[in-house]
């Protein structure tokens, strides 16, 4: 899709993405964890108990994610449940190899893990990328100073 058009829409699922070895490792890595736990402990229920906080912390690479860009922000639905975010809300995007970061300082600060949002997009970040850019890259406040930056070369 162009990034003059009015809305882009994508779905991604790494686990079906990725290669077998590397979800075959990620079973292993679950499954030994939990392995260690439930011996560790002595019990059965601590390996279980830890299998699902374990598959829990993965969710996001285990269950597909919906992402919707259009002119008035971002959505994102994950378990059924949709996150909505206005343009104004971001004020720096960064190209990322497999997506685009959306941060809400103007540089790189140790808050943008759970401020900003990661827009996983593997097969064309750029577009994705060109979009976010003329929303959030465009913007001045009333002072005449420019509000928003934009940082493609960010950590």
């Amino acid at each position: 899709m162009m990034p003059n058009e009015s809305e882009m829409t994508w779905r991604s699922h790494p686990w079906a993405e990725e290669p077998p070895a590397k979800r075959a490792a990620l079973v292993a890595a679950v499954l030994v964890a939990s392995a260690i736990a439930s011996i560790g402990v002595g019990a059965l229920w601590a390996g279980l108990v830890s299998v699902g906080f374990l598959l829990l912390s993965v969710s996001r690479y285990l269950l597909p994610t919906t992402y919707v860009v259009n002119s008035q922000g971002v959505r994102v639905r994950f378990l059924g449940m949709n996150r909505a975010f206005s343009w104004t809300r971001f004020r720096r995007v960064a190209l990322r190899p497999e997506g685009v970061f959306l941060g809400t300082f103007a540089s790189p600060r140790r808050l943008d893990v759970w401020r900003g949002c990661y827009l996983r997009c593997p097969h064309d970040p750029e577009s994705v990328y060109a979009i976010a850019q003329a929303h959030i890259g465009m913007g001045s406040d009333s002072n005449g100073d420019e509000s928003r930056v934009r940082d493609a070369g960010a950590p």
